[in-house]
Order: structure tokens, then C-alpha cells, then sequence
């Protein structure tokens, strides 16, 4: 409220504030969030983002692949507000189960991106945060993929060329190089659909040469 105003706005849409006598209609918050994915591709993301996630959230979702497929997420950079004593987390793991098999887990900011298999087929996640401070959050897309491909999509997340340089790592931050690279990463056949000039105005040469030498020697051993 302004100063001496005797009358409150209401937030516009299913957006509500953090606190009683919020003062700008910008702290107005979406808190819609979690659900039941299974596409082939998909994300999940921190309520309200880009904006600052509400206080006090709880969010679940689950990724259940088609048959014969497995998940792989790339967290492109989270922000969660350092000084909260790990108030605010996110969690990857089997099922709803604490002792289930844990895949990721933070409570904390990274900028640098970072790619991996769920270790389940299945993935339950779960955000939180509390009553104190309030950070960005993350959009975090996944992508199933062919089981029988399980033994390239790890060597590829787990070569740390792929995220060895600045150029590398706004690949695995930039939607539309992220939605290509899914594409690939989701049936590697059509890394070969791929035009030469196609994927080098898209990628830098050296992604496409670690790409292709992994692939390569996947399909062709």
C-alpha cells in the first residue's frame, strides 16, 4: 500500500503476496506449480520464475517416462538465497520415500550448468522454501531417452568437456541449442538429420566434434 492509503489492491490472477500489507503489486506471486510429467520432453520450474519464487511453497512433481525410456536433466543454473541455512532445497530422487535413491539434491546457488541420468527410472522431485529469504529459483528441462542408449547419454554427461568451456556451458543455458540437442539426445539417429551448416551456425565446432565423436562411436563400433 501507498503510504496513508487506506485500501488494498487485489493481485491480479491466482497470484497472492508473501505477507499481509505487501506495499507493490509486483510482490503478487504465482504459487501454481508441480504436477505429473511424462513426455518425452518437458521442465519444471520454481513458481513465478524468472521472478522471486513465494515464501513458504511446496511443490511435487513426478517424471514418468514412456516404457524402455530413462530421464536425463540438465539444471542450466538454480539461484537459492545462500544466508538461509539450506531452507530452500531442491530434491531428485526415486520416490516420496526420504531413503529413496537420491539423484540431485541443492540448497544452494550455481551458475554453472550441470547435465545427468536420473539413477531410477522414475523421478519424484520436490521443492521447498521457507519463510525467509526469497531467490530466482530455476526452470530445469529433461529429456527421455532409449534405455538401449544408456551407456552414450552417460558418457556424454559425465565427459567434463561438455561443460569445459563458457561456449559449452550457454549451450546447456540457451532454449532453442537446448531443444536441439534433446532432439538428438532423444533419438541419436538424428544427429545425422543434422545439416554440416545447420548445426555449426547453432553450435560451436568444438560441441559438434565432441558430440559426433561420442556418437560415432556409439553407433558405429
Amino acid at each position: 500500500m501507498e503510504f496513508g492509503q487506506n485500501y488494498c489492491i487485489a493481485c491480479p490472477g491466482n497470484t497472492t503476496t508473501d505477507f499481509d500489507g505487501s506495499t507493490n503489486i509486483m510482490q503478487c506471486k504465482n504459487r501454481h506449480c508441480g504436477g505429473e510429467l511424462g513426455e518425452y520432453t518437458g521442465y519444471i520450474e520454481s513458481p513465478n520464475y524468472p521472478g522471486n519464487y513465494p515464501a513458504n511453497i511446496e511443490c511435487t512433481w513426478t517424471i514418468t517416462p514412456p516404457p524402455k525410456r530413462r530421464i536425463l536433466v540438465v539444471v542450466p543454473e538454480i539461484y537459492l538465497p545462500i544466508e538461509d541455512e539450506c531452507g530452500d532445497y531442491l530434491v531428485m530422487r526415486k520416490s516420496s520415500l526420504p531413503n529413496s535413491v537420491t539423484t540431485y539434491e541443492t540448497c544452494q546457488t550455481y551458475e554453472r550448468p550441470i547435465a545427468f541420468t536420473s539413477r531410477s527410472k522414475k523421478l519424484w522431485i520436490q521443492f521447498r522454501s521457507n519463510e525467509g529469504n526469497s531467490g530466482k529459483g530455476f526452470l530445469v528441462p529433461y529429456v527421455t531417452y532409449d534405455e538401449d542408449y544408456q551407456e552414450l547419454i552417460e558418457d556424454i554427461v559425465r565427459d567434463g568437456r561438455l561443460y569445459a568451456s563458457e561456449n559449452h556451458q550457454e549451450i546447456l543455458k540457451d532454449k532453442k541449442l537446448m531443444k536441439a540437442l534433446f532432439d538428438v539426445l532423444a533419438h541419436p539417429q538424428n544427429f545425422f538429420n543434422y545439416s554440416a551448416q545447420e548445426s555449426r551456425d547453432m553450435f560451436p565446432k568444438s560441441f559438434i566434434r565432441f558430440l559426433r565423436s561420442k556418437v560415432l562411436r556409439f553407433l558405429r563400433p
